[in-house]
């Protein structure tokens, strides 16, 4: 898994699945839990974030996790390229809430998958967790396998700035643009399912001026200027609006940084020293 430079190839895009659980009365758990931000966290640099919200049924309160974005340390074997160690993932799913508050959503079908379980017990979470892609090696015919291992994780209610989830733009103070895309409830800075209808590049983020090569469905991206960069890679956002590569750059690579100001605003700063580009800084808004 790597991020993309100019006329980079396309990196391993990673993205959970979850299933929805049946659910019973939340009782107790509902009253606590209902209507908060959730914040976890774990060994590794392991986080975890979700909004937990009531849903009322003709006969039931049901508690329900969504937005769940979980970050967690990753190694990978038979890899063709040094692979990025931490990993972030977007559950998709609304997962509910059973009676005793215990959770679960995924399966790790034919050795990979995504799977979460947990128990909320007032204002304390605690979750179990595990994350494991299987991808065809082009190079020499094996399979290239990426596996969390089982991820302890435990939280507790918390706060975070509520992000509308949509393409940001804006530029850095030079005046290159800057496009991110936001999911989950400003949890994840994520690549957008189809290419960007402005001409961006397909990515989680990207820094300078991009063009798309398409054909038969899909694009890649590539630029004229050396310091442009951009990756496919999914970002925890941190409850304090932080974000980065920081933890996953090595060497002379491009690295960024971000920070929710407020619903409307991201500032950060972004170099790419291998191509002997200087520090930056950028600012972005939402649509």
């Amino acid at each position: 898994m790597r991020a993309r430079g100019v006329l980079g190839i396309s990196a391993l895009a990673l993205l959970g699945a979850g299933a929805l659980v049946p659910g019973a009365a939340a009782g107790a758990s509902a009253g606590a839990a209902a209507g908060a931000d959730w914040e976890a966290s774990g060994g590794g640099g392991a986080a975890a974030s979700f909004a937990a919200v009531t849903v009322t049924t003709a006969r039931h309160h049901i508690l329900q996790l969504r937005d769940v974005v979980v970050q967690a340390s990753i190694s990978c074997a038979d890899s063709p390229a040094p692979a990025i160690p931490v990993d972030v993932e977007v559950i998709t799913a609304n997962v509910a809430v059973g009676a005793g508050g215990a959770f679960r959503t995924g399966t790790l079908a034919h050795g990979a998958g995504t799977v979460l379980s947990g128990r909320i017990s007032g204002r304390r979470v605690t979750l179990s967790y595990r994350h494991v892609a299987r991808t065809a090696n082009q190079f020499d015919g094996s399979t290239e396998t990426c596996d969390t291992g089982t991820v302890k994780l435990t939280g507790a209610p918390g706060h975070r700035k509520a992000l509308p989830d949509e393409a940001w733009g804006g530029q850095t103070v030079s005046g290159e643009p800057v496009d991110l895309n936001v999911v989950a409830g400003g949890r994840a800075v994520q690549e957008p399912p189809h290419p960007p209808a402005n001409g961006a590049a397909q990515a989680a983020i990207s820094f300078g001026q991009f063009q798309q090569s398409c054909s038969v469905g899909s694009c890649t991206p590539f630029s004229s200027d050396i310091c442009a960069w951009e990756t496919t890679e999914t970002l925890f956002v941190g409850a304090d609006g932080t974000f980065g590569n920081v933890a996953w750059q090595e060497g002379d690579q491009a690295v960024f940084t971000g920070r929710f100001r407020s619903a409307h605003s991201v500032t950060g700063t972004f170099t790419n020293g291998g191509q002997g580009c200087e520090e930056t800084t950028w600012s972005a808004t939402p649509g």
